[in-house]
């Protein structure tokens, strides 16, 4: 497990939320089948909570008051979602594969990244467990939110669209 025998008695009980969009009958059917398993389990709703298609109001509180964020989508294509978290302060880890590991998170500054459950397990314990957990949260915590705000804002984002128009312009119009 994510802790030894010896020291879950110690250990503060965490709360899994999964929230996300269920846009289509695929999602709605891996939802029933997750919300089987926890079923199967024997986890309550104080272990495990479903939360589908929170309104944004809604999402901004629960990243408020996460201590860590999981995104596990494999190869997605950009990664909105750990980019809200690292925005929120939300310490993240997500699959290293896609948009989160090339584009969106220094593993070990900005986030951690992950491939098999083992590697979520030994993230998870490091950021919850470890004897500097709290420190390490702050830390990431700080350092995701000056990523995004460097290279996610909408200031930047205007600042990059702005100089790579006057590149084209420019050599449309000198060839």
């Amino acid at each position: 497990g994510l802790v030894p025998d010896a020291a879950a008695s110690t250990v503060p009980r965490v709360r899994l939320v999964l929230a996300g969009a269920v846009r289509h009958a695929a999602d709605k059917r891996r939802l029933e089948k997750l919300q089987d398993l926890a079923a199967e389990l024997g986890l309550t709703s104080d272990e495990v909570h479903f939360a589908p298609n929170l309104p944004r109001s809604a999402l901004m509180e629960l990243y408020g008051s996460a201590a860590v964020g999981l995104h596990t989508m494999w190869n997605e294509h950009f990664g909105i979602g750990v980019v809200e978290m690292m925005a929120a302060g939300v310490p993240s880890i997500a699959h290293a594969s896609g948009g989160p590991a090339l584009d969106i998170i220094d593993a070990g500054r900005t986030g951690m990244l992950a491939t098999t459950a083992d590697e979520y397990s030994e993230a998870l314990a490091a950021l919850l467990y470890a004897p500097d957990a709290a420190v390490t949260r702050q830390r990431i915590a700080r350092q995701a939110r000056e990523s995004v705000r460097e290279r996610f804002s909408q200031e930047q984002f205007a600042a990059t669209f702005v100089a790579n128009m006057r590149r084209v312009l420019l050599r449309c119009r000198f060839g």
